[in-house]
């Protein structure tokens, strides 16, 4: 692993200078809660309205992440293997796109359900369907992990594709981790050579 400074993510992006005040701030609050709400809401209100900025006609929300980090000095640097699926979204999509990108892991398994180019999250707003009552979060913040996007709007794609099967889930199996025993004790057997 290299101890150059890194970037995670990108400038996250915002469709309005607007946008992080439409996060129903007083959702699912109790009487206690709304009071304390209301007595703070205007710390909230002036944090969300000065945290967005605009740049080449697009907005951004200010997140720390998306500052340069350096490695800590005892970092990791041997092989890293990461399992993902389909159930693999959001924050992890992100850190294994980034990973992929940077030739940091070894991805094993199947392609991630979240977008392999950035995800809409951070915050969100709650919209109520009106005929099923269905409460739906609706994500507000565009987050991008810090690579050549690929376009392909898939997933991250693992670098070996291990499938699970029901039966395998059924006889409590885990197929990917037993790839990769085999592959560290294949790797053992040949160091020791």
């Amino acid at each position: 692993m290299s101890a150059d400074p890194y970037v995670l993510i990108k400038p996250s992006q915002v469709n309005s200078k607007t946008t992080p005040l439409k996060t129903n701030y007083f959702r699912k609050s109790n009487p206690f809660q709304y009071v304390f709400k209301t007595l703070t809401y205007p710390t909230f209100f002036f944090a969300q309205t000065f945290s967005t900025y605009e740049k080449d006609r697009k907005f951004y929300y200010k997140v720390k992440p998306d500052k340069k980090s350096k490695p800590n000095k005892d970092a990791f640097n041997g092989k890293i293997f990461v399992l993902i699926n389909g159930s693999s979204f959001s924050a992890s999509s992100i850190i294994t796109a980034k990973l992929k990108n940077d030739k940091r892991a070894i991805l094993v398994g199947e392609e991630t359900g979240g977008a392999n180019d950035g995800t809409v999250a951070g915050f969100y707003s709650y919209q109520t369907l009106p005929n099923s009552k269905i409460d739906l979060p609706i994500g507000l913040l565009l987050v991008q992990p810090n690579i050549t996007f690929t376009n392909t709007k898939k997933g991250v794609l693992p670098d070996v594709t291990v499938p699970e099967t029901m039966q395998d889930v059924i006889d409590k199996k885990d197929p990917e981790m037993d790839w990769i025993i085999k592959e560290i004790e294949k790797e053992k057997k040949n160091s020791k050579k």
